[in-house]
């Protein structure tokens, strides 16, 4: 519930899911520090595969 901080490489790397998620009220983000919001724990299976490199 904390969140991460991902590195510079990591934000550009992931930029459209993340933006996605903003817009859809399932991410926010806090002095560099992205985080679930309550309505992203419910759905966060749905975000978590996004970040899953194969």
């Amino acid at each position: 519930m904390a969140g991460i901080r991902p590195a510079p490489e990591e934000w550009r790397r992931f930029e459209e899911p993340i933006r996605r998620f903003l817009d859809a009220g399932l991410l926010e983000t806090d002095g560099g520090v992205l985080r679930l919001t309550g309505r992203g724990v419910l759905l966060s299976n749905e975000v978590f595969q996004e970040f899953i490199t194969p």
